[in-house]
């Protein structure tokens, strides 16, 4: 009787141990997971986010077109937020809309890199520099 207590004992202390050593490795997976998150969004030189119009109005006199852009990833522009150091002149980075306009259209940078555009690392498939182009036509 008092065998069959102790070996149930020692199985009830080996699952414990079980189940802490268990919980100390997600910890650990999740504190690695958090430092990579922070390296990655620190190390950003240049942000601006993808952004896709998403209302617009042309202006009274025709001379222009007031637009609303919607994040295409606002998980993303929240880690930024959260973790950049980027050289800005606004608080929030991501709201920084970079690009031109015309009569005739509308162009948007898109820009995620660690260093400047003319440098695009093709081994880290995160980073991008592309152009959205927006066609104006009639009012």
């Amino acid at each position: 009787m008092i065998r069959k207590l102790l070996l149930s004992l020692l199985a009830v202390a080996v699952l414990g141990l079980a189940i802490f050593a268990w919980q100390c490795h997600l910890k650990q997976e999740q504190v690695r997971k958090a430092e990579e998150e922070k390296e990655t969004y620190e190390s950003l030189n240049y942000y601006t986010g993808t952004f896709t119009i998403d209302d617009y109005s042309f202006l009274e006199n025709g001379t222009g077109v007031a637009v609303h852009w919607k994040s295409e990833n606002p998980e993303e522009d929240a880690l930024v937020r959260k973790y950049a150091t980027l050289p800005a002149t606004s608080e929030n980075p991501t709201h920084v809309t970079r690009g031109a306009r015309n009569p005739n259209y509308i162009v948007r940078e898109n820009i995620k890199l660690p260093s400047g555009p003319n440098y695009l690392d093709k081994k880290n498939e995160g980073n991008y520099y592309t152009l959205s182009i927006y066609h104006v036509k009639n009012q």
